[in-house]
Parts: structure tokens; sequence; C-alpha cells
């Protein structure tokens, strides 16, 4: 049976299925004909249909509504209706099976009620059709009560945290649900307030159809949720929501369909071409920072993407899909494993009507509580992938935007096979990136068409995006009109970057602060000569530039940013520098509860702190599905930064600070003090949900420290569970802190 996600919801559908039969029953054979049953209706159907309905009650009674076995407040008046009714169903199936033993026709002759007289006095009639009366009253009050006050209110609520937290693009469905409610809410209301106060015998028909309809949406809505959980994983998006968007005046090349020469540069572009009418796989290529992803992002998501793809995949469903790997992230950021989930996500979300056609007996598992959410093997999500995009029920055409291919940490022809064998299909085509490596130049170099090098084709942007930036300062427009020389500063500067974005955004920067302390042309030439062009010479001449009175702190937030496996919360790199002042000081109690307006204020001083001191080498991001105390994330600012630190500045961090210091530990005694934080701060009831986040992130770093030191974390692991004791019901506690 499938599994029954609003058990009051489908045991009033049920009470109401009866109560309408039963009223059409009475009412037949009065003349004129009753909606929905036959004048010449027989015993036999009376019979059956009085069985279905005593089944309904029978089962629905029968469920345990809750994980401890209680019922919430209106649910025992519910239940002790839905008990009459079934004893009352149960009456009259005794009664039903007497009249076809002692009938003569099958047939119900003239009126039901009057058939009822072979059997019983006009009292015991009477008495039914009271108690009839009885319960229909007693369901108004009912209904108006549970679609306020139920389970219904928060399974919804759940449904739309769960749809923003994990952005499964179930808005529109939902919203419909909501509507649905609350228009059944307005219908029920207006019954109490009208002139009978009850739910009219010809309004129980509408009712149950609305109510069976809004189950049902419901119903399908949560199975959906619960499958694309099984594809979930938190660092998910983490890579594309942490790339910039494209400058406004860059990339509009892209869509050029004309092969020429573009800023001095013979090259055929033809991704035009290929996006509308080409198969098989399209490469983007380019040296280190040269803004690959940033292209792939603003490939994927522009609307003359999909308008071109919609020409090639004709009459036929068109669906895009994108996965960003990172080499810096977490295991699954940058795994094939990652890779096959985050497409079959992407796929579903949109899709979910292919769920059903695609994984079929996982889907059947998930809506009969069977299995359904068993973690996903890697043989499991190639034979999904490639039942989707070979499934003819639905006609389908697929393109997926693979970032960076040499970023996978498995074996690269291994997934360079991969991706060709799925290109094989007519139904599929990939655009991906890459650095020119060798492997990928020999699997993607080979047609002029289908390849493209950055660096040679975005001087123009880069000087489009020079000009952009030095207009919004106050001072570039009086200095350009004052010398025309500027103009040609701004192409000198773009030609030094030689196509490495990443270089020009961080050097735009360190000019902007020049011609803020008021410096010449000839002085903002010399800042920029100064400047490596070499990326490792540059980031160690960044390094320099930083005030040496942030020396150790500089030394303890990047070696922190290195070990973490992706972004960590802003709220996390509040506390971080604590730990130089007092190493204890995640065992302290904690400061005094904030509310958002204040838990806001702290983090804009945050960022325009970490901003300021570490100009630009550090990137604040958001995850606009999170919390809004929590979405900020902060990170490197880019993976060939991050390589350099790596392979470069370690040691030169490690002398810096103290000779005991572990960065796993310091992580750990961050997360306990943002836990403490966090359940302290006023905020909504969601918050539950990040305190289960962070104490997975706590448990990971706390796992890390006793694996290098051999040693528990006792004390901190005790303040991870005394916040979930203090922030959480007793039953959810329990569950948590067994992970503790």
């Amino acid at each position: 049976m499938e599994v029954d996600i609003l058990p009051e919801l489908s045991l009033s559908r049920v009470i109401l299925q009866f109560l309408d039969f039963s009223f059409k029953l009475m009412s037949l054979g009065n003349g004129e004909p009753v909606d929905g049953l036959p004048i010449t209706t027989g015993l036999n159907e009376i019979y059956t249909t009085l069985h279905r309905l005593r089944w309904g009650l029978a089962s629905r009674l029968a469920m345990k509504w809750s994980s401890d076995g209680s019922m919430s407040v209106p649910e025992p008046r519910l239940q002790t209706t839905a008990q009459s009714c079934q004893a009352l169903c149960e009456q009259l199936l005794a009664v039903v099976n007497e009249l076809q033993l002692q009938h003569n026709s099958p047939r119900v002759a003239g009126s039901f009620r009057l058939t009822l007289r072979v059997v019983w006095k006009k009292k015991e009639i009477d008495m039914l059709e009271g108690r009839l009366e009885a319960y229909r009253k007693e369901m108004t009050i009912v209904l108006s009560i549970i679609l306020r006050q139920s389970s219904i209110v928060h399974e919804l609520q759940r449904l739309k945290n769960q749809n923003q937290q994990m952005e499964m693009k179930q808005t529109r469905r939902l919203k419909d649900i909501t509507n649905s409610l609350r228009e059944i809410r307005d219908q029920v209301i207006s019954a109490r307030m009208g002139i009978s106060t009850t739910i009219e015998p010809h309004q129980l028909a509408h009712l149950v159809f609305a109510i069976s309809d809004l189950a049902q949406s419901v119903s399908y809505t949560s199975n959906v949720q619960r499958f694309l959980r099984t594809l979930y994983f938190r660092a998910m998006k983490d890579r594309h929501t942490r790339i910039k968007a494209a400058h406004e005046k860059t990339f509009t090349w892209i869509f050029e369909t004309k092969t020429g020469t573009i800023t001095g540069s013979s090259t055929n572009l033809g991704i035009h071409n290929w996006l509308r009418s080409d198969s098989g796989i399209y490469w983007v290529s380019g040296k280190p920072a040269s803004g690959k992803s940033t292209v792939m992002k603003y490939l994927a998501t522009h609307p003359e993407t999909h308008d071109s793809l919609r020409l090639w995949a004709g009459n036929k469903r068109l669906i895009v899909a994108s996965y960003f790997f990172c080499g810096a992230g977490t295991a699954m950021q940058k795994s094939q494993a990652g890779l096959l989930q985050t497409l079959l996500y992407d796929i579903f979300r949109y899709h979910p009507d292919l769920i059903c056609v695609t994984c079929l007996s996982r889907w059947e598992g998930v809506k009969f509580d069977q299995q359904g959410d068993t973690a996903w093997c890697l043989e499991d999500l190639l034979e999904a992938l490639n039942t989707l995009v070979g499934q003819t029920t639905i006609p389908s055409k697929f393109c997926f935007f693979i970032d960076g291919l040499d970023e996978y940490t498995g074996d690269h022809l291994e997934i360079i096979n991969l991706l060709d064998s799925l290109a094989q299909s007519e139904n599929i085509k990939i655009c991906l990136s890459s650095r020119p490596w060798g492997m990928f130049e020999d699997a993607y170099g080979a047609r002029a068409d289908h390849k493209l090098y950055l660096e040679n084709l975005t001087q123009d942007d880069m000087k489009a995006y020079i000009q952009s930036e030095f207009c919004h300062h106050p001072e570039w427009e009086s200095l350009v009109q004052k010398d025309s020389r500027y103009h040609a500063f701004v192409t000198e500067i773009a030609e030094r970057a030689q196509g490495v974005f990443f270089w020009l955004v961080l050097v735009v920067r360190l000019l902007r602060e020049g011609i803020s302390n008021g410096d010449t042309l000839s002085f903002l030439q010399k800042r920029l000569r100064r400047i490596p062009g070499d990326l490792n010479m540059f980031f160690e001449y960044m390094l320099e530039s930083l005030d040496p009175i942030y020396e150790t702190c500089v030394s303890h937030i990047f070696t922190i940013a290195l070990t973490a496996p992706g972004p960590l919360p802003l709220m996390v790199y509040t506390f971080v520098e604590s730990e130089l002042e007092d190493e204890n000081y995640a065992l302290l109690e904690g400061a005094k509860p904030l509310g958002m307006r204040e838990t806001r204020q702290q983090l804009d001083q945050a960022r325009r702190q970490l901003d300021g001191r570490y100009k630009g080498l550090l990137h604040v991001s958001q995850r606009w599905n999170d919390q809004r105390a929590l979405r900020f994330r902060v990170g490197l600012s880019h993976r060939t930064f991050r390589d350099f630190l790596a392979d470069e500045m370690q040691l030169q961090f490690s002398n810096n600070l103290p000779r005991n210091f572990d960065a796993h530990l310091s992580l750990l005694k961050a997360y306990v003090a943002t836990m403490k934080m966090v359940a302290r701060t006023k905020t909504p009831d969601d918050s539950i949900d990040f305190l289960q986040a962070f104490r997975d992130d706590a448990m990971y770093y706390a796992r890390q420290v006793e694996l290098r030191t051999k040693r528990p974390t006792t004390e901190l692991l005790d303040e991870i569970a005394h916040v979930l004791e203090r922030s959480l019901s007793p039953s959810r506690t329990n569950a948590m802190t067994e992970c503790v």
C-alpha cells in the first residue's frame, strides 16, 4: 500500500465518501435521478460499495499516524467520527445483506428508504438519517479544524522548506497545492457561516473530489522530493554558485554565427552552429584562470543558448543539465558519482514525470516505503542515465554542460570514454571545458569547429570589463576627459593580462585603489608594470602587499581555507580568529542571543573585513537556498590560488603559527561556537536543520582530529550534544545526539 503522508486528509475523504453515498442512497427512488447513482441501482452494487467504504475506513483507522503513535488535538474527534461511520457502515451492510436474502429482485423497488421498511421500522430508519445528519455536522467542524491545525499544514511547510533548501523546483506545484487547500478551507468555512452552518449533502461529492485531488498532489510532490533527496548532496551547487556571473558586456561573441577574425585572431567559433544543429562534443579550453567556468555558466544559463538548442531538439522535449567539477571541494564534487547524480538531479527536478519512466522500481520503492531511499551506486547511476536518454515514452533531447574536466580526480581517460559513449547517442550533445592538457587535446582537439581556446577570444571582453570597472569610480570620467592616454592604458592592462581573467580582476582592483589614492597616469602605469604577469609570482606579490600586522591571521585563515573541503559559512570565519586570543573560546558560554538584524550586521562587518584585509584573495559567495544568516560562504578565490598556496606557502604558514596548531581542531572549535550562536539566535524554526548540518560538518573535523592525534575531542563533542539538547525536541535530540 502506498505510504499515506496525510492520514487525516485521507480519513476525512473516506468519511465524506461514505456520507455522500449514504445520503444519495437514502434519496434514491424519490422520483429524480441522483447524481452519481442510477435509479435502478441494485442491492449487489450497494453492498459492494458499502464493503469498499468499510474497508477504507478500517484501513485508515488502523494507521500509525505519527512516529510515537500519538494523535494531535483534532485527530481524536476525527477518529471518533470515523469509528461511528464504520459502525453505521457495518450496520448498513448487514441490512443490505438481509435484504438480498429476502428480496426477490436484485433491484431496489421504488426508493431505498421504502425497501428498508422490509426489515426496519420507520423509527430505525429515522434514527439512521439522524445519525447521518449528526456526522455531517460533525465533519463540518472537524474539517475546519484539521485544515488549519493538523499535520497537513506542517507537511506542506516541510515540503516548502525542503524545496527551498535543495532547490527542487517544485515551487509552482506547491503554490497550486496551497491554493487548493485554501479553496477547500474557504468552502468549509463558508458552510459553517451559512444558514445551515453545515456542509450540505450536495456539497459532499465536490469536497470528496477536491480533497482527493489535494491529497494526490501532496503525495506526488512528497514522493518526488523523497526521490530527489536520494540524489542530492549538500555541496551539489556550491561550485556553480561560487562562479561569478559574466560581466554584462562580455562573451556576446559566443553567439556570432559567421566565421571570421575576432580581436586579430582568426578563429572558426562554430559553437552557435553546434548548439542549433550539430551533435557530439564541443570543447571549451583555455589556460588557467582564463574564465572557462564563467563562460560555461554563461552558456548553460543564457536564453539564446536554449533558443538555439530548441531548434536542434525539434518536436522533442529539450532537457538541459549542467555540472561543475571542483577539485578543491568534497569527494562528490570531483567524482564520477557526483557528476552523474547532479545531472540526474538537475533533469528530474525540472522533469519529474521522467522519474517513473526511468527509475520505476526505485520510484515504487519511494511510494510504498520499500527501501526507495537507499544510496545510489555508480552502476545504478549509469544505468539510470542510459535508460533516460534511450527511453521513447517521452521523446527528449539532452544537452549537458560539464565544466572543469581537469578537476576530476579519477582516471581522466575513463571519464573521457564515458562522455564519448554518451555523446554517441543522437539525443545527446555535451559542451565541456578543461585546461588544454594532452589527453583532452587528443580527445577533443581534432575538429576546429568543435573547440575554442578562450584566451584568444577575450581581448575585447577584457577591455569592456576594465572600462566598466573604472567607470564606476567617481574620478575616472574626469581623468579620461583631461588625458586621452587613459584609453591606451586600458588596452595595455588587457594586453598584459594575456587572456587570464582572474589576474585582470585582481589587478583592476589594485589600480582602482591607486585612482582613489590620487595616482597620476604615470604612477598607475608604474603600478601596473611592477605587477608580475606570471600567476604564481603575482600571488607572491599579492601576499607581500598584505599588511604585515595581519601576518599570523593571514597564515591562520589561509591554512583553514586550504584544509576545508569547500567554502565555509561566513559565520564560521567570524569565530576562527578567536582561537588566536583564547584557544578554549569554544567551551565558553557564548555571547548573548542576537536577533536577525544584529546577526546580519555582524556578518556584513565580517564580509567587509575579509574583503579589505585579503584584497579579493578570499571570495564570499551566497547560497540563495540557505537561511539568510547562513547563506554566505567563504573560500579561496580561484583554483590557481589554492594550488599556489598548497604548493608554495604551507611551510611558511606553518612557521607563522603555534607549533601545536591543528587546522581541523581549529575548524571543529569554530563550528561548535557557530552552533552555539545559531542555537541562541532568534531565527525561524528551520535553524534546526542547519544545526543538524553543522553537527555533521563538526563530526567530520572531529574524526580528522582523532585520526591525526589518536585522542578524542570529548569536551567539544559534549558541547555539541548540549547545544542539540537545548535546541531540539526530545525525540529529535535523541536521534541527533546518537551520532555525537
